[in-house]
Formats: C-alpha cells, sequence, structure tokens
C-alpha cells in the first residue's frame, strides 16, 4: 500500500491515538484545526533521520548486500545533513545541538553494526504501510511496519519496529506499548495467528557508550481485543470533540503548541 494515498484519506495512527491520549488539545490543534508546529523536538528529528538510515540497509540486505559500517556512518552523515542542518524550528533538548547527533548517530550505527545479525532469517518487508479496519470504527488506522522477517525453520513471524532512546526500554515498556498492540492487531487482521507472531523493539540507546539492544514482546487476544476497543472510544472522543490539555505534563516544554495553548485556555477570560 502507499503510505502517502493513505495519509490523504480520513484516517488515525499510532502516533494520532497516542497524541489524543498524551493531550486531547494538541490532538486537536495538529489534526483539527492544521495549526503548523511552532517547533520540532530534537528526538522526533534525530528519530527520522535514523529510521532512513536503517531502511537504507535493510534494502540493501533485501538484496544480498550488506551496508559496510565506515558506509553506514558516512550515509548517517549525509542524511543527518538532509533533516536537521538549518533548520531553525527545531527544539534542541539542553546539551544537543547539530553537531552532537552527527556523533550521536555514528556511534549508534557502529553498536548496532557490531551486535546486528540475521540467521537464517528472510526478510519479508521494509517500511511496509498497513490500513486496518476494525468492526463499529468508520475509519481505517493506519500505520508502517519498518521491518518484518520470518524464521525460515520455523515460520515464526516477527515484526519489528526502530527506537532511539535515552535508556535501555524495560520489559514493562515493551509489554505496555500501545504501538506494538496496533501492530499485532494489524498483523492478526492480515491472517497472523498468535502463536506464530512475535513483536520486537530494535533500540539504539544514547548512553555514553551507544547500545543496540532488542526486547521481545508478544500479544494476547485479550489484549487485541481491548486496545480495538480503546481505538473505537478514541474515535468516540474525538467525534464529541472532548479536548483536554494534559496541563503541567513533562512533554509539555517540548510541545509545539505553547501558544496555540496559552490563548485556548485564555479564551473568554475577562481582564477587566
Amino acid at each position: 500500500m502507499d503510505l502517502q494515498e493513505l495519509r490523504s484519506q480520513p484516517h488515525l495512527s499510532c502516533s494520532s491515538i497516542s497524541l489524543y491520549l498524551d493531550c486531547s488539545l494538541a490532538y486537536k490543534f495538529r489534526y483539527v484545526d492544521r495549526l503548523k508546529s511552532e517547533s520540532v523536538s530534537d528526538a522526533l528529528v534525530f528519530g527520522s533521520a535514523i529510521h532512513t538510515v536503517l531502511e537504507r540497509f535493510y534494502n540493501s540486505l533485501m538484496i544480498g548486500e550488506v551496508i559496510p559500517v565506515d558506509a553506514l556512518v558516512d550515509l548517517w552523515e549525509l542524511t543527518w545533513k538532509e533533516h536537521a542542518h538549518g533548520r531553525d524550528e527545531i527544539h534542541w533538548k539542553r546539551g544537543n545541538d547539530f553537531d552532537k547527533g552527527l556523533e550521536t548517530g555514528a556511534g549508534l550505527l557502529r553498536a548496532f553494526s557490531q551486535k546486528f545479525e540475521v540467521v537464517d532469517t528472510a526478510i519479508i518487508c521494509v517500511e511496509e504501510a498497513f490500513s486496518l479496519e476494525i468492526e463499529g470504527l468508520d475509519i481505517p488506522v493506519i500505520g508502517v511496519f519498518d521491518l518484518v522477517l520470518q524464521d525460515l525453520a520455523s515460520g515464526l513471524v516477527t515484526i519489528v519496529d526502530h527506537k532511539t532512546r535515552a535508556k535501555a526500554m524495560p520489559e514493562r515498556d515493551a509489554n505496555e506499548s500501545l504501538q506494538a498492540s496496533i501492530y499485532a492487531l494489524a498483523a492478526k487482521t492480515n491472517g497472523f495467528g498468535f502463536n506464530d507472531l512475535l513483536l520486537r523493539f530494535d533500540c539504539l540507546i544514547k548512553t555514553k557508550e551507544p547500545k543496540f539492544e532488542q526486547v521481545y514482546t508478544t500479544r494476547s487476544e485479550l489484549e487485541i481485543f481491548q486496545v480495538a476497543r480503546l481505538i473505537k472510544q478514541v474515535w468516540a472522543g474525538i467525534q464529541a470533540e472532548v479536548w483536554l490539555p494534559n496541563l503541567g505534563s513533562w512533554k509539555c516544554s517540548g510541545c509545539g503548541y505553547k501558544q496555540a495553548c496559552q490563548d485556548w485556555m485564555q479564551e473568554g477570560y475577562d481582564h477587566g
């Protein structure tokens, strides 16, 4: 499926559902009012650039070509410049800047190259878009599987999502991940059974010594049912125009709608 075509039609996505649950007012600003974000976090730009490099890596691997580590770092430098150089709207976390991102990405990809291996495993697809229909929901949920693998001996399918993180992912985070639950629901809809499906987070960890770790999780039939019910409730809230700001959240500092939020909160206030 073509992702741009899917995005051109009314839909929900993992990111829009998560945003509504985090701060439904921010959802309104982005998806209803279509306000341009005042800023974009450096973490979001960094993660997007890493995804682009890993997509190139796995697409090459699908045709039998392994990109050497030095070439991967060179690709990172070019990609990071395309994503981040000269962008005044990037909100840099304290201690971060363009050069720091360049160095960090190179270190993470070297760590990835040292631990990466695909043995007796077929790459089914890379950056594969999906559209998910849920009974009782009148618009689809769309998304992208970063990577789908299949074990050649057992037939076991693993859906992989790439993550850049400040610290290691606890197993609990993987087990409670909304994104993983939606991916499992999408996979089930596309014919995968629960007993032959794994979900995996490939984490590039931005610690002093860069690390690459893989965290596995699964979802039960009950958990799949629950996430479908949650998505329908989110859509009900959107249709009812329930907009609730998440005041005081730690995410407020990097939000791109600070002024819009302030204006909304003061709407109708009588200064006299």
